[in-house]
């Protein structure tokens, strides 16, 4: 994970991070209470949850809510990129 802006940019309420999966690679599986963003950059997946998956592909954006058990999972052969802002811890 790479820290695009945060505290070093001064970034007064959120932060912005970008993540780079290999293919066949994930996050792990977690909570925490607050919301996310996410924006696929490259590559397809699934954000994998309590309530089955949810397909992800360039282009795509998703929310995370507070306390949603999730994880991002690049199981289609091909690495995924994503952007995911969340608020400043």
């Amino acid at each position: 994970m790479a820290v695009l802006i945060g505290e070093n940019e001064g970034a007064p309420n959120f932060y912005m991070r970008k993540f780079e999966l290999e293919a066949g690679g994930h996050t792990p599986y977690h909570t925490h209470d607050w919301e996310h963003v996410v924006y696929i950059l490259e590559g397809s997946g699934v954000l994998k949850g309590k309530d089955g998956g949810r397909r992800l592909e360039a282009g795509s954006a998703v929310l995370v809510a507070p306390n949603e058990e999730h994880q991002f999972r690049a199981d289609d052969g091909t690495p995924l990129s994503f952007l995911c802002s969340i608020p400043k811890p």
